[in-house]
């Protein structure tokens, strides 16, 4: 069986990132029913079962479920929530954008019979693009300063 060398940080790491994964893997798994040919906890108990060798004590199985809830779990959740956050916010601006421009005809910029097809669709692609960020930062900028204190759902209590 091929070996690989880490040190003891890469371990951590790679237990950490293991952890990351199996939160991710399982939700998509059994919150969002799809199948994901991956098994994260596996890799995990196998990696766990090599503790020793990097400055870890040798832990049975029941050690090894209290260590990753005390220590592995959140870690990991502190990760996924900075990622959630973060992303939270990206998607919000990309949704709003995109709405924005939909609602707004913008027409790309016409180019001249002899140019092919294929230029005016890339241009009018990046020029889509570019509108869509300048609008994704303006709404960067309003949630940057006012959070969601601005934003009104319609319809839930109406």
């Amino acid at each position: 069986m091929p070996q690989i060398e880490l040190t003891q940080k890469q371990y951590g790491d790679l237990l950490r990132s293991l952890t990351v994964s199996s939160f991710v893997v399982s939700y998509i798994k059994d919150m969002a029913g799809v199948e994901v040919d991956l098994d994260p906890d596996k890799m995990i108990n196998d990696l766990l079962s090599q503790g020793a060798d990097f400055g870890y004590p040798t832990m049975n199985d029941l050690e090894q479920s209290e260590w990753q809830e005390m220590e592995l779990f959140p870690q990991a959740m502190d990760i996924l929530k900075e990622y959630d956050d973060f992303m939270f916010w990206e998607r919000l601006a990309s949704d709003f954008a995109e709405r924005d421009l939909a609602s707004h005809n913008n027409v790309a910029v016409p180019l001249q019979k002899e140019h092919a097809p294929q230029i005016e669709e890339l241009a009018s692609s990046l020029l889509k693009l570019e509108q869509s960020l300048a609008v994704e930062e303006k709404y960067h900028e309003e949630f940057e300063k006012n959070g969601l204190d601005n934003v009104y759902v319609k319809g839930i209590n109406d």
